[in-house]
């Protein structure tokens, strides 16, 4: 997709987005082919400072993550929020990041299913491997919490090349999203070292994995990804 067309096709949804969102569209990071959206001002200060209260006290490589889920038949559960704070986020933002995915990945919002909302601090010297997300993602989502600075999310252009070819960089209340492309997608992230680090991992996922990787619309990966795991 060329970013002119990105914009014009994110243009045709922003009535469905909060007032408070600043969206800025891209097709590359550091002119690595990379679709994504990153929007800033994601939650309002009122949502942003009762997120920042749940921030997990960890050791230096260690993570916590506390689990929450939406369904789309209105289920929700959670390790820590009352279902009032969630059932709020998912009618301020769920259309919006449907839309979105919309736009990404057009054959795959028909198996949307639930929602996560989990929260994940990090010790300031753990790290995630080298990853491209599972199927069952339809719509990845990162807000950056806190501290006011840490890094953000490493770019690469290979499972296995640790060097990051860019990085969507880190600022407090930014989103970070995209839509998963097997092998296209690869991404990781790591702490700094001094602090630690604090996100919401916001997905719109399936449990049609199956179907979602076929959506993506490369047969030939599809198909040597499925051969090899039988």
């Amino acid at each position: 997709m060329q970013l002119d067309e990105f914009n014009a096709k994110i243009s045709e949804v922003s009535h469905l987005f909060p007032r408070h969102w600043n969206v800025t569209c891209g097709t590359t990071v550091n002119h690595f082919p990379f679709v994504h959206m990153v929007i800033d001002n994601f939650f309002t200060d009122e949502e942003f400072n009762e997120i920042k209260k749940h921030e997990h006290d960890v050791s230096s490589s260690e993570v916590k993550i506390a689990h929450s889920l939406m369904r789309k038949n209105g289920e929700i559960k959670s390790d820590i929020f009352d279902k009032g704070f969630l059932k709020a986020i998912d009618e301020a933002y769920f259309p919006a990041l449907q839309s979105i995915l919309g736009v990404l990945s057009a054959k795959k919002t028909q198996y949307y299913e639930f929602s996560d909302f989990h929260l994940i601090s990090t010790g300031p010297n753990y790290k995630h491997q080298i990853h491209d997300d599972i199927p069952k993602k339809l719509l990845s989502v990162v807000v950056y919490i806190n501290p006011e600075s840490n890094n953000g999310t490493f770019i690469h252009d290979g499972r296995y090349n640790e060097t990051p070819v860019g990085e969507v960089e880190w600022k407090q209340n930014r989103a970070f999203i995209f839509s998963r492309l097997d092998r296209a997608t690869w991404h990781s992230y790591a702490a700094n070292e001094k602090d630690k680090r604090y996100c919401v991992i916001y997905n719109l996922n399936t449990d049609k994995s199956f179907k979602a990787h076929w959506a993506e619309g490369n047969v030939l990966k599809f198909l040597e990804k499925r051969i090899k795991n039988e």
